[in-house]
Formats: C-alpha cells, structure tokens, sequence
C-alpha cells in the first residue's frame, strides 16, 4: 500500500508540474497574440528629439531630421522571421510608394547582426541601430514588428503592429490611397 501511495504522490506532482508548465505557456502565447499595449507615443503628439546611429549615413542623427515627408518608422529584430518577411513588404511598397513616403528601419540588436541583415538582405529607406534599446524604449515598443505612420511635421497619425503589406496600407492609409496599394496586395 505504501508504494502504492508513493507512485501515486509521484504522478500526481508530475501531473501538477506538467499542469503549471502549459499554464505558463498558455499565458506567454496569450501576451503574443493579445492587442499590444499601447505605445509610449500617443497619436497627434509630436516625436520627440531622439539620436541614433545611422546605417545608411554611418553616422549619428536626429530621427526627427530624416522627417521631411509622411514617414513610416518600422521597429525589427534581425533574427525575427516575422521581421524578415515585412522586410520583403517594406521592399515593395518602397518599389511603388518611396518617392511619396519615406521608410525608416530601426533594428535592434548587435551591430554583427544588423550588418548580417544589410548582407543578406536590401533594406529599403533609412537604416538605424539602436544598439542599447534607447530607441525601442523611447517609442515604448514592446514587441516587433511594430511601425508608426507620421507626417511630415513629426506628428504620430497611427501605430501597430506591422507584419504584412495589408496593415502597411492600414497604418499608411492617411496617406496614400487605398486602390493604388490594392495592386500591391494582389501581385504578393
């Protein structure tokens, strides 16, 4: 009987651990599929002063100074699929629309990352590293691909999550007309 109760302790301390484990993971897949939470950067309010290094000009800049038309600003990690396939996205909206609004990239991450990215992969627009997460924190960016839509004056007009040419029309849509992107979608 002992060693009844003692396979059966042990069974039920197994089940109870393997119960908690796929809690866990049930709560951790729920915070990736739920809504993110907002940004730190509210719609209408203006992007504040902020500095990074530029791939593409290989030096620092004022983010704010690469504004000079509608902008959208992308947030990714190199080893992100998600982020790898926008990249793609990115590359034909550019195609289309780089002369009406301009692409910034930032990419978080080391710098043998971000240039293995530039290796394997053509980025359209603006290149920026944000080494130590200055950029994503400033933002209030949580989780990538995460894009702001901004004006030219540096005012925010939307923001989302963004990982597939369908909500860069969404996020773009203030604007550019949705018709003319509808080709896009339908050549992917």
């Amino acid at each position: 009987m002992e060693t009844f109760l003692m396979y059966f302790v042990i069974i039920l301390l197994f089940t109870q651990s393997f119960s908690l484990f796929l809690i866990l993971l049930m709560y951790r897949r729920s915070r990736k599929i739920a809504p993110l939470p907002l940004s730190q950067i509210s719609l209408g309010q203006p992007l504040p002063p902020l500095h990074a290094f530029s791939f593409t000009r290989n030096k620092k800049v004022t983010i704010k100074r690469l504004i000079k038309k509608p902008t959208l600003i992308t947030f990714i990690t190199p080893n992100s699929k998600p982020c790898k396939n926008l990249l793609d996205d990115l590359q034909k909206f550019n195609q289309h629309y780089g002369s009406e609004i301009n692409l910034i990239t930032v990419v978080f991450g080391g710098e043998p990352e971000g240039r293995s990215l530039l290796r394997k992969q053509r980025v359209p627009g603006e290149l920026i590293w944000d080494q130590d997460k200055k950029l994503f924190t400033s933002f209030g960016v949580k989780e990538t691909p995460f894009a702001f839509a901004v004006d030219e004056n540096g005012v925010v007009k939307d923001k989302g999550f963004c990982s597939s040419i369908n909500q860069i029309e969404v996020l773009t849509s203030s604007f550019i007309h949705y018709e003319e992107l509808q080709e896009i979608i339908e050549t992917k």
